[in-house]
């Protein structure tokens, strides 16, 4: 079972959680207390400017929050950090982390295209690094940096055209037309994202593929994130 996502608190600040509190966990920080539990962490909300901005000198990776409301963004940063943490909880592996970055491939693709090659490259370089829990921290940091780029309608459209080029076998030329009008139209603010989602999402019922089953992309947010994200 998925353990509570995680949130630091200081002792000046108070959060108001309703209906969801078995899957949350607040921790009660100070200054001294961070470090041991920055690990455990996925954000810290607190409202004081000061200890804001030391958290994120000094542990750049954690999203932090004034309140509890997040925004689509925030949440999307929390719920990575929180699976990653789960990884690491359950024993860290190569091949446990190359798993976790290729589910999250085309998201990452939507948040910064130049971000997202450079952190492919650097896990690249996984089979060689001797020190496996040093390259886990250099990713967790590299993946926080990447996500805490806003998706913009432009990365967006082409990660819908990455995700596109796995249907051309597929599709029959009406469906081709179809799928690329739909993207195209997103791409000039005629629709909302939802639509050429869910003609995807269609797709992947009648030709199934394992890689895009598994993305982030098309649920990147865990029930409670969602809830917290709707409230």
């Amino acid at each position: 079972m998925d353990s509570p996502i995680t949130f630091g608190i200081d002792d000046a600040t108070s959060v108001a959680v309703t209906g969801i509190e078995k899957h949350l966990r607040f921790i009660p920080l100070s200054t001294a207390s961070l470090s041991l539990n920055a690990d455990e962490l996925c954000g810290v909300i607190s409202q004081q400017p000061g200890f804001l901005s030391e958290i994120q000198e000094k542990f750049p990776w954690l999203p932090v929050l004034k309140t509890l409301t997040l925004d689509e963004n925030t949440a999307i940063r929390v719920g990575a950090l929180h699976e990653l943490l789960q990884l690491y909880r359950s024993g860290l592996s190569r091949g446990a982390l190359v798993a976790f970055h290729s589910r999250y491939k085309v998201l990452l693709l939507a948040h910064s295209q130049p971000l997202y090659r450079e952190l492919g490259r650097f896990v690249a370089t996984l089979n060689i690094c001797c020190d496996l829990q040093a390259f886990f921290y250099d990713y967790r940091q590299r993946l926080m940096l990447l996500l805490s780029q806003p998706a913009t309608r432009r990365n967006h459209t082409n990660a819908l055209m990455h995700v596109q080029g796995y249907f051309r076998p597929h599709l029959s030329e009406s469906q081709k037309r179809d799928l690329t009008q739909c993207i195209e139209a997103y791409r000039c603010a005629e629709v909302e994202r939802d639509a050429p989602m869910a003609l995807l999402m269609d797709y992947l019922t009648l030709f199934p593929n394992d890689y895009l089953a598994q993305q982030r992309y098309f649920q990147p947010l865990p029930p409670t994130l969602k809830k917290l994200l709707e409230s």
